[in-house]
């Protein structure tokens, strides 16, 4: 191996630029399909081959050795007639993980697209990762996060902070929101405000909001955040008591984003 490298090496260094190619090492590291097992809530958004705007959330479940037993996702383009929640994941879904952390998952969904959902990812560990949608139906980025099992709706008791970015009513624009909630252990907000820019033309600041977190992935997804001027729809993936993914099921518009719990909502001089 020694000779054959370093053989090579001298006609790449001999090399006029004909063709010669330089040897490049094989990846290295630590990782393999076992560092995939649990249940991860996925996110992506982006556009798709069309060009509308497009948010999935979902849940899958690893089993370690490269399958998927299942699963569940939330799709919402604004080139569809309508949102699609609580979309079932095959059981005969695969993926495979490389030894630099690098790896593929082929989510067998039946959708629009007629095709599997394909996720290209890199796992900084097993609980943690990030994802680029990797087949011709769209284009989007987005994180991979180990769930906590056995979450129940009033360990969501808490405040939070949010961040959610899409396209507004129109669908023409860029719709950005940041802000906060206080939920009970039935998930009402009980205090919250929202700022957001509607595409530079509406923007508001500090407006009340109100309305019910409830936990999902379901079928009829009913989180509701309400202020002047929206009333939205959300389905609400928790990955634990701390951090939960928002998708918007309206028709329009289309968000999608975290909510993160606060560990103090006083700031200090």
């Amino acid at each position: 191996l020694f000779l054959a490298l370093s053989t090579l090496a001298l006609l790449a260094g001999c090399g006029n630029g004909s063709g010669i190619t330089n040897p490049v090492a094989p990846p290295t590291g630590g990782f393999s399909n076992s560092n995939l097992n649990g249940t991860y809530v996925f996110s992506v958004s982006g556009t798709d081959s069309q060009g509308f705007a497009l948010a999935i959330v979902g849940t899958l479940a690893a089993n370690g050795s490269g399958g998927i037993t299942g699963g569940t996702m939330d799709i919402n383009d604004e080139n569809f007639t309508a949102p699609l929640p609580n979309l079932t994941i095959g059981g005969n879904s695969t993926y495979s993980v490389s030894v630099d952390g690098r790896g593929t998952a082929t989510l067998k969904v039946s959708t629009p697209f007629g095709s599997s959902i394909t996720l290209d990812f890199v796992l900084a560990s097993s609980t943690r990762g990030f994802v680029v949608q990797f087949d011709g139906n769209a284009t989007g980025s987005g994180t991979l996060d180990l769930q906590t099992a056995g979450l129940t709706q009033s360990a969501l008791a808490g405040s939070y902070a949010f961040s959610m970015a899409g396209v507004d009513s129109a669908g023409t624009g860029a719709f950005t929101t940041v802000g906060n909630f206080t939920l009970d252990p039935t998930g009402v907000i009980t205090s919250g405000l929202q700022d957001f820019n509607d595409n530079g033309l509406l923007v508001y600041a500090g407006e009340t909001l109100g309305g019910q977190v409830n936990l999902g992935p379901s079928a009829t997804p009913t989180t509701l955040l309400t202020t002047s001027p929206y009333a939205e729809t959300f389905d609400v993936y928790a990955i634990d008591a701390t951090h939960l993914k928002f998708i918007e099921m309206d028709t329009l518009p289309i968000l999608s984003g975290d909510a993160y719990s606060q560990t103090s909502t006083t700031v200090p001089t």
